[in-house]
Order: structure tokens, then C-alpha cells, then sequence
């Protein structure tokens, strides 16, 4: 039995705790055990589908039956550009362009890279040992996750553009019988070419903020420091107004709720959303922690993003600095002292131990 994998990618008090560790899960003594805290309801699994029913891929517009079930998985990271960003946590992303111009909005940082390091994994594990991959992932049309142009709720957000009408038509033509359709051989016969019907295109979903709802969410995506966009508007030349080819952008969101009101911005700031950066902490441990045990990301990789958004939001001012955040800027400061200097102390932020009061 052959077996695929699709990947698409288009969102406290101040204690002081031992850092989180990101573990592998444990399996039975066969190997074939479900790692822990997979919400079986939020990502259902394909084979779990009956009567046939048809999902529409958000992407390529293939249609996959019920048959496909045992062989098929497929997975969606949503609000992410064409590759994915770097994953830096910032409210400044660098400026974007593409071939026809530059972008209205700056580069998408939201990543994807981890999400393909450990669904590679688990597929050789899938083809080797038989061991079940994580469940798919990804937008759909019966639960409202995959919806029409016109019933998309992107919020009006000031002074940023909007994704309606730069959703790409899909047009079905007749190029004759002598076209081969399925690997694009032969020749077209009709002449002039006839167009059978415009192709219904889907997009998937947004939340209150604009981040895309379904599939799975890197850790941006789940504590966010603004809107991720997929699409991107072309600023200048013979295109502008529309589509920056396949470039994503970002839309921060105001630090302060003052400055959010002031703005007349819908979406909350970010201190109503992360009260202290030990709260931002521990919130982004308990994403990562279960990120891992769904097997959707790697210990190793899990640490990286744990730091690197430590890291960002302490060095861009994120957030107010509280005794955790002042804990963790005293080892990085030691951290990067010369070798032999007696003031250094190694590990990354994320492996710093504070002890309580």
C-alpha cells in the first residue's frame, strides 16, 4: 500500500520554576503508542471519515474519497507564505518584494520548518515500523474551516489592506480530446480554446485576528504578536492592488490597549493578551510541551522556537520585564562572556532554573 504524505503551506504571578523540558512522548513496548494530549476531536483524524464524504485540498483542488483514508495524510500550517518565515518575534519584519514589485506589508516571520523536520520523521517511522503518523491537520469544508471568498471574516483592520479579490479564479478548460489532462501530453485541438467553467476556489478561515483557524499551529500561531498573513498587495508598478505573487506579510498588533483604542484596531493588544512575560513563558512552554507529544515537532526543535521567541520578545521590548524576564537577561548577559571568565554561566534562556521565594 502506498503511502503519502501532503504537506501544504499557505494565526500569572511571578514564580520562578524550573524550565520546561521538551520530552519525547512514550510509546508501549511495540512502539505503536499515541503520544500524549491528542485532542482527537480538534484534529480528526482522516480514517475516522465515513460515507465517502469529500474534502476539498485548500491548495491544489484535489478531491481525495473515503478509499484514500488508510494511505493518505495531510497536513496544513496555517498563516504562513509560500516556505515559510524565519520565526523571529518581532513587530518589525523586514521589508518584502517579489518580481513584480514590492509588498504593502512586511515579510511573514511565521515558520514551518520544524513542522516538516518531525512529519518527515514520522513518515519513515510510518513506512518502517507501521508506526501511526500524528493525525492530519488541515482546513475543511464541513466543519467551516474552508469557506468561500465572500464568506471569509478578515477583520477591517485600519490603514491595512484586505484579502478579498486577490483570491487566484481556477478556470476549466477544453483543450480538445487529444490533450492528455492528467500528465499534460498531446496537443490542443480546440482552437479557440473554450473555457468550461469557473472552478469554485476556497479559502480557509480566519480567526478575530486574521490568522488562518485550521491545521497545525506553530507557536506564533498560537500566541501571535499580530496578524500572518499567506497573501500579500503589490505597492508600486504595472501590478499594484494586487497579489505580491507568493509573498505572505504581517499586520502587528499595538502594544498597549492606549495605543489599540487610539488606533480604533479591533484586535486586542498585546498586553491584554499576555499580562507579564512570566505568563508569556509558561504559556509558551505548555504549547511547545504539547506541540511535541502530538509529535507535530521535535524536542530539539521545540527548544530552538522556545528561545528564539524568549529571546525576541526580550530583545524587542515586548512586553514589561518582570523578575523572570531580569532572571534570564543575567544569564544571557554571563552567557556570552568569554570562556574561563568566572561570571559565565552556559545554557540558553529557555534552560535557565530560578529558584522561588
Amino acid at each position: 500500500m502506498k503511502k503519502r504524505l501532503l504537506l501544504a503551506a499557505a494565526a500569572a504571578a511571578a514564580l520562578c520554576v524550573t524550565a520546561p523540558v521538551f520530552a519525547k512522548d512514550h510509546d508501549d513496548e511495540h512502539g505503536h503508542g499515541h503520544g500524549r494530549g491528542e485532542g482527537r476531536d480538534k484534529h480528526e483524524e482522516r480514517h475516522e471519515k465515513r460515507e465517502g464524504e469529500r474534502h476539498i485540498e485548500a491548495r491544489q483542488g484535489a478531491y481525495f474519497t473515503d478509499h484514500h483514508r488508510d494511505e493518505v495524510r495531510r497536513y496544513y500550517v496555517p498563516s504562513t507564505s509560500h516556505g515559510g518565515g524565519n520565526g523571529a518575534f518581532t513587530l518589525a519584519p523586514a521589508a518584502t518584494g517579489s518580481t513584480i514589485g514590492l509588498c504593502v506589508l512586511p515579510a511573514n516571520p511565521m515558520p514551518e520548518s520544524s513542522f516538516l523536520n518531525a512529519l518527515t520523521r514520522a513518515t519513515v517511522e510510518w513506512v518502517t515500523n507501521n508506526r501511526e503518523m500524528p493525525p492530519s491537520a488541515y482546513p475543511k469544508l464541513g466543519d467551516g474551516t474552508l469557506v468561500s471568498e465572500t464568506a471569509l471574516n478578515f477583520p477591517a483592520i485600519p490603514g491595512a489592506p484586505n484579502p478579498r479579490g486577490l483570491v487566484n479564479t481556477v478556470i476549466d478548460y477544453d483543450y480538445g480530446t487529444s490533450f492528455n489532462y492528467n500528465d499534460m501530453a498531446g496537443f490542443i485541438s480546440t482552437a479557440p480554446i473554450v473555457v468550461k467553467k469557473l472552478i469554485p476556489t476556497y479559502v480557509p478561515q480566519v480567526d478575530a485576528d486574521g490568522n488562518e483557524i485550521a491545521g497545525i499551529r506553530p507557536l506564533m500561531g498560537e500566541m501571535p504578536l499580530g496578524t500572518y498573513t499567506g497573501w500579500n498587495v503589490t505597492s508600486n508598478g504595472f501590478y499594484k492592488g494586487q497579489a505580491c505573487a507568493f509573498t505572505g506579510g504581517f499586520i502587528p498588533f499595538a502594544k498597549t490597549k492606549a495605543e489599540r483604542v487610539a488606533n480604533h484596531d479591533p484586535r486586542p493588544s498585546l498586553e491584554e493578551r499576555y499580562p507579564s512575560f512570566t505568563a508569556f513563558y509558561y504559556q509558551a512552554a505548555a504549547v511547545l510541551n504539547r506541540l511535541v507529544a502530538q509529535r507535530y515537532m521535535l524536542p530539539e526543535d521545540a527548544t530552538r522556537e522556545f528561545n528564539l521567541a524568549l529571546s525576541g520578545v526580550l530583545q524587542n521590548n515586548l512586553l514589561p520585564k518582570d523578575a523572570l524576564a531580569e532572571s534570564l537577561l543575567i544569564r544571557a548577559s554571563r552567557a556570552s562572556m568569554p570562556s574561563g571568565h568566572p561570571a559565565r554561566t552556559l545554557g540558553a534562556l529557555g534552560e535557565t532554573l530560578v529558584e522561588e521565594d
